[in-house]
This record gives structure tokens, sequence and C-alpha cells, in this order.
């Protein structure tokens, strides 16, 4: 080997990339250092393998790649340059960039191969691509025609279009803001530039828009560009929005600043209006505190006069009240003269002056224009004009206060409740001294300095009326007690208790009910506490516990509750008048005239009788003879039965005409000794007879009365006995059920209960059925039970009736052994 290869070959072996020099069989007569490097094989093992290229392309492409190229060099003699995958000896992957030629060498064409281990490189690519296709960020490639030949994730997600349409299409398909001129044109500035940074507006596949910032590279050897674009629309609406908030903000703080000097005006307003109060507050206290300590009212305005001058340095004020007898006197004054005081008593509510048209609301238009809201009156510049030494006002203002040379008046009212008490009169010798602050601020002391006249007017009145109702309390000859709302006795007058035959001094702390537990009183003192309404009751009886010998006295009571000033009540007053004497008169006056009316109603009823007997009678004895004839001729068992009828009625109607004599012919009784055990046997007989009805069972216990006399008429006694058992008999519709009469001896009296099971008596009725001329029967005058009543009253007895509709009807008969009335 010539000295030159060998140089030839140290240089080789100092080359960074593989050198290979082979023949067409693959054997190897250049194998250089770093081409061992890049393979992991020596000269040796490369040229000892049957086919070294399979060995390095183990895949049949890659293999297939390597012969082709093999082949066209041979045959093209041509430079080829491939990138192409290898498997080293160690069984690692490898992309070799080979560069291969045909060069003569040892008489030979041989192929030189020049090995570049790009992997590094191809990694590095390959990491870059993922970096750029999995970008939060868009990112995109385009070649000189505009056209997408790469495109990212993110930007096909923030466009909505897919990889595949993007690489369809040309840049100003999604640019709006460029035509495609514009967008060519951009490309050549960019050329000349080789970057550009810039915002734009792309369209997305659903039609919105969407802002981008681009940065945008161009590779020379690649002719394309490299484009990054971040989605900026977000921040495109937050700059508007910060940029609409800044002049939103401008004017706010212009307005505010506006805000602020209007602010501090009301703020300095306030501190006055604050001050002003703060006076008023302290005016007000001073006010409240004069009126807890003033115990005259004299005292009082005497005071508030100083008080007005403290506050407001004029020179004459008075205060005028309208009394009852409408009469405008200074209650209080200072700084007027006698003579101004002395005409101003002959005001009156007829004189044409400022302060009385004030008070009666008669204002003059020009009072009306120097009247303010809060109702006060000023003037200022009182001008008078002087006619041959007589003073003539030119205002409206009196020719008093004009003639004693006042300048400036003011007048405020005084209200308590909506209705005028008087004014507050205010006057100077010199122009311009009223000021409108002050009148307003006196004006608004004016409800307290009235409230503090009101109650020393009340107090006055208060004074009056406890004179009087003491006078009332102790002369009067009424009973009177006052108790609190538990109804204990705070104080009770000289009648009252003199009535209880005790001392006024037992009464006070005792309770009402202690002394009188009358229950049904209760609920009467309870209501009067509980509504606040006065209760009256009339003729009420009352009997005295600590008086056991006396009887029953009747009073008119009246219950007056007594209210604070809130309205709630907290006592009461107890009126009574003995009224017991009235109260007999009317209860003798009631009797003699029912008396009266009995009478006069016996009176006619009798006149009625006698004439229904004589009128009655008669024709009743002729149709008896006639029906006697016809039976005595006939012997019709049809007729008969007919005549049998007449006979009943007749006797019916003259029983009806016995009543009405017998009621109307009522006399005081025959009092004889008379067993009443045998009268009632006799009555019972006497009715069964009668009636013959076998369905009835009649059972009497009558044995308690056995050999007992009693004195009393038996004519009367035994009609009563009769009339109630021929009741209980025609109780009974169907001629069946009991009759039960049983005596008993009570005390000095005898008890008879006749009781029967018929039809009963309706419970409207009951109440009805000793009335005269009350029946419910077909038949019957309705005097039977009336004339038993009227018999039992004479002997001084009772009697009851109760009855349970088709139940039971018990008639209860009381008579006294004794006569009561002889």
């Amino acid at each position: 080997m010539s000295e030159n290869m060998l140089d030839v070959l140290t240089v080789i072996n100092k080359i960074n990339d593989g050198i290979t020099v082979s023949d067409d069989t693959g054997h190897f007569e250049i194998f250089n250092s770093r081409m061992r490097e890049i393979t992991g094989y020596t000269i040796e093992e490369a040229n000892n393998t049957n086919d070294f290229s399979n060995l390095l392309h183990p895949s049949p492409e890659e293999h297939h790649i390597a012969l082709s190229r093999i082949s066209e060099i041979r045959e093209k003699n041509e430079y080829k340059e491939i990138e192409i995958k290898i498997r080293t000896k160690d069984l690692k992957s490898k992309s070799i960039l080979i560069s291969t030629s045909l060069i003569p060498y040892k008489n030979q064409n041989m192929f030189l191969s020049i090995w570049r281990d790009i992997s590094e490189k191809r990694r590095a690519e390959e990491d870059y691509k993922t970096i750029l296709l999995t970008s939060l960020d868009g990112f995109w490639i385009v070649d000189m025609n505009a056209c997408f030949i790469e495109v990212n994730e993110a930007y096909c997600q923030i466009v909505g279009y897919s990889r595949n349409e993007m690489l369809t299409m040309k840049l100003h398909d999604v640019e709006i803001m460029k035509t495609e001129e514009e967008t060519l044109s951009h490309i050549q500035k960019i050329i000349k530039n080789e970057y550009d940074r810039f915002e734009t507006l792309h369209r997305c596949k659903d039609g919105t828009l969407k802002n981008f910032e681009i940065s945008i590279k161009y590779n020379y050897e690649t002719r394309t560009f490299f484009a990054f674009l971040r989605d900026i629309t977000e921040r495109k609406r937050a700059e508007e929005w910060l940029q609409k908030a800044h002049e939103e903000l401008e004017e706010k703080v212009s307005l505010r600043t506006f805000d602020l000097v209007n602010l501090n005006t009301r703020l300095n307003n306030e501190i006055s209006e604050r001050k002003e109060k703060e006076r008023h507050i302290e005016a007000r206290n001073v006010l409240l505190k004069l009126l807890s300590k003033t115990t005259s009212r004299k005292k009082y305005l005497d005071t508030i006069i100083e008080l007005i001058i403290g506050w407001t340095k004029y020179r004459c004020v008075g205060i005028k009240l309208l009394n009852n007898n409408n009469e405008i006197l200074y209650e209080s004054y200072t700084g007027f003269t006698d003579e101004f005081l002395k005409s101003e008593k002959e005001i009156s509510l007829k004189s044409d002056c400022p302060c009385i048209r004030v008070l009666n609301g008669k204002l003059l238009p020009a009072d009306i224009k120097a009247r303010k809201k809060t109702g006060f009156i000023y003037f200022n510049n009182i001008n008078p004009a002087k006619t041959n030494k007589t003073i003539v006002s030119a205002s409206p203002v009196g020719d008093v206060c004009v003639k004693s040379g006042f300048k400036s008046m003011g007048i405020i009212p005084m209200h308590h409740k909506k209705n005028i008490m008087g004014i507050i009169h205010i006057a100077d010798e010199i122009n311009e001294k009223i000021d409108i602050k002050s009148l307003e601020f006196i004006q608004k002391l004016t409800p307290l300095i009235s409230d503090g006249i009101y109650k020393f007017n009340l107090t006055d009145e208060i004074n009056r009326s406890h004179e009087l109702l003491e006078k009332l309390f102790s002369k009067s000859n009424l009973l009177i007690a006052y108790m609190d709302i538990g109804f204990n006795f705070i104080r009770v007058n000289e009648p009252y208790a003199k009535a209880d035959r005790r001392s006024p001094d037992f009464f006070p702390g005792k309770n009402y009910f202690d002394l009188y537990p009358f229950k049904e009183n209760t609920e009467i003192f309870k209501s009067t506490v509980e509504t606040g309404k006065p209760h009256s009751i009339f003729s009420k009886p009352f009997d005295y516990f600590n008086n056991s010998d006396s009887q029953t006295t009747y009073w008119d009571w009246n219950l007056q509750p007594i209210k604070n000033i809130s309205g709630k009540v907290e006592g009461i007053l107890l009126f009574l008048i003995d009224v017991t004497k009235r109260k007999i008169a009317e209860d003798e006056l009631l009797v003699a005239q029912k008396k009266l009316a009995d009478t006069k109603h016996l009176s006619d009823i009798g006149t009625l009788a006698a004439t229904v007997a004589h009128e009655l009678r008669n024709p009743l004895a002729a149709i008896q003879m006639a029906s006697y004839n016809l039976r005595r001729k006939s012997h019709d068992s049809l007729l008969e039965k007919h005549l049998v009828t007449i006979d009943k009625k007749i006797i019916e109607s003259n029983q009806i005409i016995n009543n009405l004599l017998f009621y109307s012919r009522i006399k005081f009784p025959k009092y004889e000794r008379i067993k009443i055990n045998e009268i009632l046997k006799e009555s019972i007989l006497v009715s069964k007879n009668h009636y013959k009805k076998d369905g009835i069972q009649i059972k009497s216990k009558l044995n308690s009365l056995k050999g007992v006399y009693i004195e009393a008429d038996p004519l009367q006694i035994t009609e009563v006995f009769v009339n109630v058992l021929n009741n209980a008999f025609e109780s009974f519709e169907n001629c069946e059920g009991d009759i039960e009469i049983i005596g008993a001896l009570s005390d000095d009296f005898i008890k008879v209960t006749i009781s029967d099971n018929g039809g009963g008596i309706d419970k409207e009725n009951l109440i009805n059925v000793f009335d005269a001329f009350f029946t419910t029967k077909a038949t019957g005058t309705g005097l039977g039970l009336t004339v038993c009543k009227q018999i039992i009253n004479l002997h001084g007895g009772t009697i009851e009736m109760k009855s349970h509709k088709n139940i039971k009807t018990e008639v209860l008969i009381t008579i006294p052994i004794k006569a009561k009335f002889r």
C-alpha cells in the first residue's frame, strides 16, 4: 500500500461520517472507523457475512430500497442520496442518510458511499413535531401558494375543521380580513422580512369568528411558512370589556367628582342642619326640664319669654292665649310699654289686627303673602304715614303696633291637637330685625310649649274636677264605692258604709267579692274592666250577709270604668241607689193591676156565660126531648146509634156551659174538714164511669193519705181532680194505657200526682196549658185546667204539669192541710 493511500485512509478515518468503498458483490475495500461506530461491525465482519446488506436491512422493504439504489447507480452512473433505516450489531435502529456514486478504484468502478447518522436529528424532529401537533396553541405550515401542508390538532379544534379538511384548503379560506390577492401579497412581505407577527380574524367551520395572534417564519430551505397561532378571542373580549370599563370608569370618576362636589355641598348643609337640630334639641331639653320642675303656669310662661329673648335677641316678646270667654290676653310679656298693653286689652276676636286674624283664620291677602309654610307671619320695614298728627298704617299691621313705633313684627301661632290656643308676638323698633330662621326655630318649639300650657290647663281642670268630685263623693246621698281593677276597695263614701252598718275606714284594701260573694256579679264587674264600657242594672235584689235580720233590698246599680290618659281601665266606680220602696210599690201596683184585670176578665166571662147558658140550654133541652120521643117511638137499631151520638153531644155541650158558668162564678172556698182519700176515690169513680174505657188501667197508691183530713171546699177540690183525670182519659187515642194516682203527705201539705202514658203535650204548648181558652182539642173551651189553677190558688196550693210527648204526662197538685185563707 502506497504512502499516499495510507494518508488517504488516515483522513477517511477522521471523517465524522461513515465512508465505505465496495464492489458489485458487496465486498468492502474501505470501511472507516466511523462506519464501525455507526454499525457496530468491523470490515472483516462485514466482508465475512454472506449478505451484509440483508444484515443491515432486515426488513424486506429497506432491503429492496438498498438494492434498487445500487442498480440505479450502476445503470445510470448517477449520484444518489436516500434515507433509510438500518439495524446495528447491537440490534438498534438508526436513521441513515446515504450518498452514493460510482468511482474508479483499483481498475474498476466501485461504489463510494457516505453514511451519515441522522437518528438524533430525526428523533429531535419527531419530538418537535409532537410538540407542535400537541401544542395548545395552533400551528400550521403553508407553501408559497398559501396551501396548508401541515396543521396541528389544536388549530383544528379551534376552527372546527378536521386535519384532512384543512390540508385541502388555502389560507384565504379561513382568513376573512384579506382577499386571496392580499394574502399572496402578505406572503411576499413575509419572505422579504423572513418574519412577521400580527393579529387577524379567522372564520370557523360553524361561521363564528375567532381572533388570532400569529407569529410566522419563512424557511428558505423548504420554501415554506411556519406559523404559530394563539386564540386571543377571549383576550380581545376582555380588552374590549376593559376598554369599555375604562371608559365607564372615567365617566364614573367624572360623575363621582361631580357627586363629591354636590356631596360636599350637602355635607356642609347637613352640618349646618345638624347644628340647628342640636340647638333645637338643646332648647327642647331646656323646655322639658322647665316643664318638669315648674308648678306654676305664670312662672312657666315667664321663663319661656326669657328663653326666647336669649335665643333671638328680640326686644319685645309676649304670649297671648285664648281663654274660655274668647278673650285674648297677654299671659306673659316683656319689652312692651304700659300704654301698648292697655290698648291691647281692648282687642277681641272681632278686632282687625294680624294677631286676631291668625287666631280666627281670617287672613288678608297681605297676611297670606307674609305667611310662611310653617304658619308664622312676619313683617319688616313697617312704614306708617303721618297725616295731621294721626298715624295711619300703610301695612296690614294693626294701628296699635304702628303707633308704638314697631318696624318689625312676627306672629307665631301655637296649636294643640290642631286647635289654635294662642300666639307668640314678637316686635322691635328696628327695621329688618325679624329673621326667618329665628322664627322657624321658635315655631319648631311651639308644640312643646303648647303641650306645657295644655298640661297646666289640664291640671287646673283636674283640680276643679277633683274639688267637684270630692263634694259629690262626700255630700251626695248616692252610695259610692271606688275600687281597683282587682275589685279591692280604695274608698267608699259615708252613705255606702252606713248602708252596710260599717265605718268608711273598714273598706279600703278589702275585696268586694270577699264581702259580697255573689257569683252572678263577677262577670258583670269583669266585663266592665275588660271592655271599658259602663254597666247599669235596675231593681237588683241584694241581701247583706252581716245583717241576718235584714230583708232583701233592691238597688239601681251603675258601674263606671275609670280610665287613664292612654284609655286603659285602672279602676271602677260603683254607684248605688236604694229603690226598695219603689220596687215594693211597683210590685203592689202590678198585683193590683193583675187583680183588676182578672176581675174585669171574670166579669166579662160571667156576662158571656150567662148569655150562652140562656141562649143554648133551651135548644139543647128541646133536642134532648126530641131524641127521647124518637127513641120511644122507633126501635130502629141504626137510628139508635145516631140518637146515642146526639145524647153524648148534648152532655158535652152542657159540660161546656157548666165550665163557663163555673169559671165565671168561682168563689172563695167554703172550707170543710174532709177526707182527701175519699174525695180522690169518688173523683176516680166519676171519671171512670164517664169514659168507660176498659183498656185503660187505673193504679192508685193512696195509703199515705188514709185517715188524713184537710180543710178545703169539697166541691171545688172534686172539680179539680175530675178535670185532671178527664184530661188523662182523653189523652189516649187507642183507648189503651195506664193512669196512676199517687198520694203523699209532706209536712203541712198533701201532694197528689196524677200521671198517664198517653199522647202528651208538645213542649211549646206546655207553658200555656193553664191559660184561659187555650186548648189543642177539637172540642172544649180550654177552661178546665184554668179552673183547676184558680181553685188551687184560692186554697193556697200549687198545680204543675210536666210532659214528654208520647211518653208521660204528670200533674202535681199540692194542697195545704190547714186552710191558708178564711
